[in-house]
C-alpha cells in the first residue's frame, strides 16, 4: 500500500527505524501483544511486516502500517487489514441476512473477509488521530481497491485495559 496522508497524519509501511517507538508504543503503553514482549521480539514482528510490505504489490492491503504525526513525524500506532477466513458459523453469526429460514447458507464454503485494526499511543488518544486513520484506510479500501466489506471487532480484555 502506498502512503496514505490526511492533515495531521501520514500512514505508511514500517521501517526498522520505527523499531523504539512502535515498541514502545504498543509492548509498553498498550501491551498490544501482552505482557513481557522483548524489543527483539518485536524486531522480528516488525521485520516480518517489511517484509509482507515489500512481497506485495503497491496495492497490498495486508498487515499493519505506521501511523505518524506529520507535524513531529513521530509515530503513534499503528493501523491495518488482516485478510480472516470466515468459517459457515461464523458467517451465520456475524451475517444472518445471507441464510435462510432453516438456517442454510447461500455460501456452503469459508470466505475472506478483511478485519481492520489499530492501535494509538494512549497520550494520543481522544484527539481523534484513531477515527481519522480507519476514514483514511476505509476511503483508499472501498474507493480505490473497491473492496465489498470491511468488519472490526474489539477487544474486551484490551478496552477495560486502555481505560
Amino acid at each position: 500500500m502506498m502512503q496514505l496522508e490526511t492533515n495531521r497524519l501520514l500512514i505508511r509501511p514500517f521501517v526498522m527505524a520505527d523499531l523504539e517507538a512502535v515498541h514502545q508504543v504498543l509492548d509498553h503503553d498498550l501491551l498490544w501483544a501482552g505482557p513481557g514482549i522483548t524489543v527483539e521480539q518485536r524486531r522480528e514482528r516488525l521485520q516480518r511486516e517489511i517484509n509482507l510490505a515489500q512481497w506485495a504489490d503497491t496495492n497490498n492491503l495486508f498487515g499493519y502500517r505506521t501511523v505518524v504525526l506529520k507535524a513531529t513525524q513521530t509515530p503513534i500506532g499503528i493501523c491495518g487489514f488482516l485478510p480472516v477466513l470466515r468459517s459457515p458459523e461464523e458467517q451465520r453469526l456475524f451475517w444472518p441476512l445471507l441464510f435462510d429460514q432453516t438456517g442454510e447458507s447461500a455460501k456452503r464454503y469459508a470466505t475472506w473477509e478483511l478485519e481492520i485494526g489499530y492501535a494509538i499511543a494512549s497520550r494520543q488518544q481522544q484527539q481523534g488521530y484513531g477515527t481519522e486513520a480507519v476514514r483514511t484506510l476505509f476511503d483508499y479500501a472501498f474507493g480505490e481497491l473497491k473492496i465489498g466489506r470491511i468488519f472490526a471487532s474489539t477487544n474486551r480484555k484490551m478496552v477495560g485495559r486502555l481505560r
